[in-house]
């Protein structure tokens, strides 16, 4: 049995995220007119941040039907980040999907600078790692470092020494 979002918590989640996707590094708007003009097309989701019912991405056990249902276990979506969500719930985490919700929801864009600047980082983790093992392996470096207690401000600088 899944506990689904009821059509209130799905309008209150779409009206919450300004009907933007609430994946910060995404914000695709999710709402926009059909060419009938009573008719409009929707391309979000209200997503579960812990799954609807058993066997689902990030299911909570202790979570009771009327919380796994309610606007608090829900985020806003488009189709695509939806998707991606339940593909790697590792790197989807309960806390970042609810950073990412009241990211979306306060409307601090410079918040949602920061964390699509450091997504788009992290995913450029593995290659950046990657060159730096190469650059080690064709140039082996050593470093030592001097510790140097500065008195006056009571913290300590370290200086790299070549040695030279």
């Amino acid at each position: 049995m899944r506990d689904d979002f009821s059509p209130r918590t799905k309008d209150v989640l779409f009206k919450r995220a300004r009907g933007n996707c609430s994946n910060p590094s995404c914000q695709k708007e999710t709402s926009m007119a059909h060419s009938d003009e009573n008719k409009a097309v929707n391309i979000g989701f209200a997503a579960h941040i812990t799954a609807a019912a058993p066997g689902g991405e990030r299911y909570d056990p202790t979570l009771s039907a009327q919380e796994r249902g309610s606007a608090h276990n829900g985020i806003w979506l488009c189709g695509t980040c939806a998707k991606l969500i339940d593909s790697d719930s590792q790197k989807y985490t309960i806390e970042l999907l609810r950073a990412w919700k009241i990211i979306a929801e306060t409307g601090n864009e410079h918040e949602a600078a920061k964390l699509a600047v450091f997504s788009k980082i992290e995913k450029m983790m593995p290659e950046l790692l990657e060159e730096m093992r190469n650059d080690l392996k064709g140039y082996p470096l050593k470093r030592e470092f001097i510790l140097m207690r500065n008195k006056r401000q009571g913290y300590v600088q370290i200086y790299p020494y070549s040695g030279k």
